[in-house]
């Protein structure tokens, strides 16, 4: 069975600034806020309309009034949660935020025809979450008011719709001098146990002990998953929802390889500390932190370890001193021994897919209290802010690659297939999309080179994404 999955495209396609509230300059015959046009161009809004229309979404009512393409998911009452990719407030590489996280530009389309689907008898009825927790580094506040997510909000508040911009991180970090400090924000989100149904179930306490997220104490990640248990940290906010709409901004990502809509998902877990992302050790000692046996990056691991205790417990001038000396010997390991990867970011990571493949089953199956079911609990839908897409050194410091797409489809699994093969990156390597479901794809673009052609066409011709550093040998691993 072939699944639709939708690229609407436009080589010219451009980002609108705030200034009108990301208006579209257009006066659609379905836009609800008929007094609410823009002078300043908006294709976006054009482009997302068209990738719903290219879907077939409500095709009869299409260029009337009565055209509400998001009705087939969305009814009157509904509570839906928006999760754009909201990574981090600013790119350290230079390259600029456009290629870092969902354009807001987007968002507005998505949530005007939201609304449209939540209208009933004169009025929107039904709630909006747009909702994400970024890096505990992020500045949330800088994000919202730089990029124009605040302003977005605004203009939806002003005409009484029930909306919220939420940052669903239970804790934000500053790093000053070198040493991490933290402040509780409180959204300490639904705890989830997993048991045998988690990717790590494989996992015995022995390698459990050695799971690990940068920065973090792995005592505390400990907790969270060893031989009883692996629980995650759940938004409310993404329990509560009738609908999630997915709104991934596609990037290489150091350690799972690209980011996509499955990997979007992490963003509803409130606590970093229950996300594994590597494991220590090299691959022939059960790990996935570095390559080959190294003795000095298995002491400067512990030293690193060491270090995270002590920021825990505030103790910062411990902290510092395990930091140097983490340093010291991490850069023996890599210079001496020839070690070129470290902290699971290459293609060796056999962590952070599971963790991926774990957050996405909750979001299925887990109903608003959290309690794992048979049935899936709540529609999805994927809306992908492909315009200018990130490249080299993702998630955080990602160049931009024109795309001047964006993409639609129901089923994550296999919109992560078809986007990556757009991107030049062979599915079959990235392991949180490899093992998943066997759909086979059926693309639908105004783009005659993307146009009904098959995955591997698709990548024989797409100009390709530069991988992160970790990963340009990424096809050495094997696909089994």
């Amino acid at each position: 069975m072939k699944e639709n999955v939708t690229f609407a495209f436009d080589p010219d396609a451009k980002y609108p600034s705030p200034d009108n509230y990301f208006r579209p300059s257009i006066a659609y015959p379905e836009y609800l806020f008929e007094s609410e046009i823009s002078d300043q161009e908006n294709s976006i809004y054009n482009l997302l309309r068209n990738a719903l229309f290219l879907y077939g979404l409500d095709r009869d009512n299409y260029g009337t009034k009565k055209w509400n393409p998001l009705s087939k998911f969305i009814t009157a009452g509904s509570t839906v949660l928006l999760k754009p990719n909201m990574v981090m407030h600013k790119n350290d590489s230079g390259n600029g935020e456009e290629c870092l996280y969902t354009h807001p530009s987007v968002t507005a389309a998505i949530i005007d025809y939201v609304c449209i689907a939540l209208y009933s008898n004169g009025c929107i009825s039904g709630k909006i979450i747009v909702a994400d927790a970024p890096m505990q580094d992020c500045d949330f506040k800088k994000l919202i008011e730089n990029s124009g997510y605040k302003k977005l909000i605004e203009f939806y508040l002003k005409h009484d719709i029930d909306i919220s911009l939420v940052d669903l991180r239970n804790v934000s970090t500053v790093t000053e001098s070198g040493l991490r400090k933290s402040t509780i924000l409180g959204n300490n989100g639904i705890v989830i146990d997993l048991g045998d149904k988690s990717k790590f179930t494989s996992f015995s306490h022995k390698k459990a002990k050695r799971l690990r997220i940068t920065n973090y104490d792995p005592n505390d990640l400990l907790s969270h998953h060893n031989n009883t248990k692996h629980e995650y940290c759940i938004a409310a906010e993404a329990l509560a929802a009738d609908v999630i709409i997915n709104i991934p901004k596609p990037k290489t990502h150091r350690k799972a390889g690209v980011t996509i809509s499955q990997k979007n998902l992490i963003g509803i877990n409130c606590s970093k500390e229950y996300l594994p992302h590597h494991t220590n050790g090299s691959v022939k000692s059960g790990g996935d932190c570095y390559s080959k046996k190294n003795i000095f990056l298995c002491i400067s691991n512990k030293f690193l370890d060491y270090r995270n205790v002590c920021f825990k417990h505030k103790r910062f001038a411990a902290a510092k001193f395990n930091s140097l000396l983490f340093r010291v010997f991490s850069k023996f390991g890599h210079k001496l021994l020839n070690e070129k990867y470290s902290e699971g970011s290459w293609y060796g990571n056999d962590t952070i897919w599971r963790t991926i493949k774990d957050i996405n089953y909750i979001i299925k199956y887990a109903d608003k209290n959290g309690v794992i079911k048979d049935e899936v609990q709540r529609t999805q839908i994927i809306i992908a802010d492909m315009v200018i897409a990130g490249e080299g050194e993702g998630p955080l410091l990602p160049s931009p690659h024109y795309l001047g797409t964006i993409g639609f489809c129901t089923n994550l699994e296999v919109f992560d297939k078809a986007a990556a093969s757009i991107m030049g990156i062979d599915y079959n390597y990235i392991p949180s999309i490899k093992t998943s479901s066997a759909s086979s794809v059926n693309i639908i673009s105004n783009n005659n080179d993307w146009n009904k052609k098959d995955l591997n066409e698709l990548l024989k011709t797409a100009d390709s994404f530069i991988m992160t550093e970790g990963w340009r040998n990424y096809k050495n691993v094997k696909k089994n």
